[in-house]
């Protein structure tokens, strides 16, 4: 069951040969149809000998987000979010406090996000006193990286 679970949901990573970008590997439609198929006959047969059995929920994997500016923006397609997330792949991956920041922040963005993602007054504070000096900062950064590289 959580071997095709696993299969369905599949896997995040970061790609090493394209600047580390987060990307996901998802099967193909149809081998997802067939895999689903079997889990939908396992959960069938195995709620015949338990009715109280419930089949895993599935949930498919996502490329990694900006937690906090992800729940703050209320999208993971904003474009601070975008200019965050290449900011930390460009810039803070590439220095040790930089990667030591991201490792903190992987622990402890998904709290700070929940607690900001329901409270508009948390999120407009967050948006004005964090995300968008964050974004500004990213984006002068990257102007400058852009400038001193021609």
């Amino acid at each position: 069951m959580h071997l095709c679970k696993d299969t369905i949901e599949g896997v995040a990573f970061r790609d090493p040969f394209d600047n580390n970008t987060p990307k996901t590997w998802h099967l193909s439609p149809q081998y997802e149809a067939q895999i689903k198929a079997k889990l939908d006959l396992a959960s069938t047969k195995l709620r015949a000998l338990d009715s109280t059995y419930s089949p895993p929920v599935l949930d498919k994997q996502k490329a990694d987000a900006c937690f906090v500016v992800t729940a703050t923006m209320g999208s993971p397609d904003h474009p601070y979010v975008s200019t965050l997330r290449l900011f930390r792949d460009q810039e803070l991956a590439t220095r040790p406090i930089g990667r030591s920041f991201i490792e903190w922040y992987r622990k402890n963005g998904p709290k700070l996000a929940a607690l900001i993602a329901d409270r508009p007054i948390l999120r407009r504070a967050a948006l004005h006193l964090l995300v968008r000096p964050a974004a500004a900062l990213a984006t002068m950064v990257q102007r400058e990286r852009e400038g001193g590289d021609s």
